[in-house]
């Protein structure tokens, strides 16, 4: 079966040439080459990828710095592996690999790696669906290479292992083939669900490293929907071996999913401002009133209820509005991570941060929104109706990853709104007053200076000023001069 029309109709003109140029280079210097893995299967199921995997049977880190010198790019090489990254001037990305075979000394241990050709090369791959190649020498330009059944896997819509140990050699498949079931709608084979119980049974997954196993965490998290694929783990028992005492329940599907819907709003709110940012619409005034916002509302009927699913009408879905400038850098993954630690007590999550080697960054977020969340909502609870100023207060300085894990544990709508307040509009507002322009009203620097600021903020954020004038008019009022 030749591919080579696919390719060109499914993959975007940069990409095609560039697989062209792989295919003449190969020719040159005497060895095949092959496009193999996610985006071969990716372009079968008309799904958009643009990892470009190489398998070159030959000297793979050669023909890289070959490669590199042929389209200007550069090289980085991994001389243990035998592999290396070609790096585009445009940016593009190109992972080649010696045609290899794969041992390992024990279960879980990192392989040891010997050149070979491209069959036993696909089969030391994780899942059939993935074992699909395409060659991209000369006449043989986009001729599908399938030794694995890779492609009926794919008509049945089945996660398949290629061999029984598959899970002993490398323990992590088991949450890949679980991350794949989910973001394709696929079923998990007979023989491979019986291999992964077996897996677990053994505790296979004590082994990996905790770094390994955070990796596959963050992937998993960082699909679509990621709650479907924590379900399956928790039904499959592997929840314990992030800790003993995460299980799945529907408690902690309520907020996995609660915690899905604020980062849609969030998602929504990043894509309103980029909106105005190229002419759709005019960024919000400073002095926006309390309780409104521009390009959105604090209602149930916006875009969030129409982007999950549409027949649970039992949850409310405030909408983050847009105004403010751009959200700022935020790992959605760590919000998902949040929800999994509420189970356990500060030490025990302390402890788990610590195995799976975290980074610092992200622990202290995660450590922190542990310690503050409920703390913070039961302060917000306190006041139904507070004022923009009590609600910048209890919410300035979280993270944003913490803020959306407050909107996913909120209950009353009142906390779920203070908290998208503060995230679309409070936290952007500032006095148009400095420090410069207090002094030449006259007024010393001193403690005064925060009296009369907290002032104005208070002011700005309840819509009691809205011009630089009737600040002025304020700080001569708080000031008595």
């Amino acid at each position: 079966m030749n591919v080579r029309g696919l390719m060109l109709e499914r993959l975007p003109a940069r990409a095609f040439i560039l697989l062209e140029t792989v295919g003449r280079l190969a020719d040159q210097l005497g060895v095949s080459a092959y496009v193999v893995g996610g985006i071969v299967r990716d372009l079968l199921l008309g799904i958009g990828n643009l990892d470009l995997d190489l398998v070159i049977e030959g000297d793979g880190i050669a023909f890289a710095r070959a490669l590199a010198d042929e389209i200007s790019g550069h090289v980085k090489a991994h001389e243990r592996f035998g592999t290396a990254v070609v790096i585009v001037p445009d940016g593009v990305k190109l992972d080649i690999a010696t045609a290899r075979t794969e041992s390992y000394k024990h279960p879980a241990a990192l392989p040891t790696v010997q050149p070979s050709s491209i069959k036993p090369d696909l089969s030391r791959r994780d899942f059939t669906i993935n074992t699909l190649a395409i060659s991209l020498n000369g006449r043989r330009f986009g001729e599908l290479i399938d030794c694995y059944g890779g492609q009926r896997d794919l008509t049945d819509k089945t996660i398949r292992v290629l061999h029984n140990q598959s899970f002993v050699e490398d323990p992590t498949r088991v949450f890949r083939a679980i991350r794949f079931a989910q973001r394709f709608g696929f079923r998990l084979g007979k023989e491979t669900l019986v291999l992964i119980k077996a897996a677990v049974k053994r505790d296979l997954f004590h082994r990996l490293s905790g770094q390994r196993l955070l990796n596959e965490l963050i992937l998993l998290f960082s699909e679509k929907e990621p709650r479907k694929a924590v379900a399956r783990l928790g039904e499959l028992g592997l929840l314990r071996f992030i800790h003993p005492s995460i299980k799945w329940s529907p408690r902690l599907g309520s907020l996995l999913k609660s915690v899905e819907d604020a980062l849609d709003g969030y998602k929504i709110a990043a894509v309103n401002w980029t909106d105005r940012k190229v002419g759709v619409g005019g960024s919000a005034p400073r002095g926006t009133p309390a309780g409104r916002v521009p390009g959105g509302k604090f209602a149930d009927r916006g875009p969030i209820a129409q982007s999950r699913a549409m027949g649970d009408e039992s949850v409310s879905r405030p909408v983050l509005g847009s105004s403010g400038p751009p959200p700022t850098r935020m790992n959605a993954w760590v919000v998902y991570f949040m929800a999994l630690m509420e189970v356990l007590p500060p030490r025990a999550v302390g402890e788990t941060l610590k195995r799976l080697t975290m980074p610092e960054r992200e622990a202290e977020k995660i450590r922190a929104g542990h310690a503050a969340a409920n703390t913070v909502l039961r302060r917000l609870a306190k006041r139904p109706l507070p004022r923009p100023s009590e609600t910048y207060q209890a919410l300035t300085g979280l993270a944003d990853e913490t803020l959306l894990l407050l909107m996913a544990k909120a209950k009353p709508e009142s906390v779920k709104r203070q908290v998208s307040a503060y995230l679309t509009i409070y936290r952007h507002v500032k006095p148009a007053l400095t420090g410069a322009d207090l002094k030449a009203l006259g007024l010393e620097p001193g403690p005064i200076y925060k009296k009369i600021f907290d002032r104005l903020l208070d002011a700005r954020l309840s819509g009691e000023v809205k011009t630089e004038a009737e600040e002025r008019e304020l700080v001569k009022r708080v000031a008595k001069i």
